[in-house]
């Protein structure tokens, strides 16, 4: 793999670790013959997701060229946040990775952030945990029931 790409890698590895979702990128990778059935296998059973990541990360480094642009054509397409991070060698945009707060997020964070603003905001997002809170409670209360019987 040549330098540029190794110095993309590099210089993201912290947030492709957080953030990559391999899951949405796989089939992708499998059909243009960047990784194999093997190879999905072998991510697959790393069962924490910064490991697996990790992992893909050196398989990817082994690919070659052509398999850096295809991880960075599917990334453009799934996750545009991280697809930006790996083209941008000048740096970030500390607007996108400062929080109200004024701490650094991780730029994953953000665009969850994003994501659940757009499907209604965080009181339609907490409605929804404590909707799946109350069926929990509910199936422990009948297995309590049950055992008691």
């Amino acid at each position: 793999m040549n330098q540029p790409f190794l110095d993309a890698i590099r210089r993201n590895l912290v947030q492709i670790k957080l953030c990559l979702d391999l899951n949405q990128l796989n089939a992708y990778l499998i059909q243009e013959q960047i990784i194999t059935f093997e190879d999905h296998a072998l991510l697959q059973a790393i069962p924490i997701s910064g490991d697996r990541n990790l992992k893909f990360v050196e398989i990817l480094i082994t690919k070659g060229p052509r398999a850096f642009r295809e991880f960075l054509r599917i990334l453009s397409i799934e996750q545009p946040f991280l697809h930006e991070l790996m083209v941008n060698p000048t740096g970030l945009d500390i607007d996108k990775i400062v929080g109200t707060s004024g701490k650094l997020v991780p730029l994953c964070l953000r665009e969850m952030s994003c994501t659940v603003r757009e499907m209604g905001g965080f009181s339609s997002f907490h409605e929804g945990i404590a909707e799946i809170k109350q069926i929990l409670q509910k199936r422990e209360e009948i297995l309590d029931e049950d055992s008691a019987t």
